[in-house]
């Protein structure tokens, strides 16, 4: 993986035959790691392993890119920018389970909610 001189666009060497590989081209923009299962913590997942194999999904070609996990593949200065970069869908989504990027509940509901719903009860 290289990236060129804005750090826009990604240049993917993925090998095709015996002895050649091809050159594929991504935006940086439409890389992005895909949101992990409910059932499965973030904890466990293989990305947060120093091992561990990253999925990025390419939502233009619909292509997944692997990437290993551990830091001797990377150049550091760039591994946590790529990491921020393709991490937008699901970052900061997971620190309550009442606080999503759709729903937001409240942890106490409001006093005319409780009242709505005790006349509802009651009824």
């Amino acid at each position: 993986m290289v990236y060129n001189k804005e750090k826009d666009i990604v240049f993917v060497y993925k090998p095709d035959g015996l002895w050649h590989d091809s050159e594929h081209v991504y935006e940086m923009h439409h890389l992005e790691q895909m949101v992990p299962f409910a059932v499965t913590a973030i904890k466990n997942m293989s990305m947060q392993k120093d091992d561990g194999i990253i999925t990025v999904y390419d939502m233009n070609s619909r292509d997944n890119l692997k990437f290993y996990g551990s830091d001797k593949y990377w150049n550091m200065d760039l591994k946590d920018e790529f990491m921020g970069q393709t991490r937008n869908l699901w970052l900061n989504n997971f620190s309550s389970k009442r606080d999503g990027s759709i729903f937001k509940l409240s942890e106490k509901p409001s006093e005319e909610m409780a009242v709505m719903v005790s006349n509802a009860v009651v009824s």
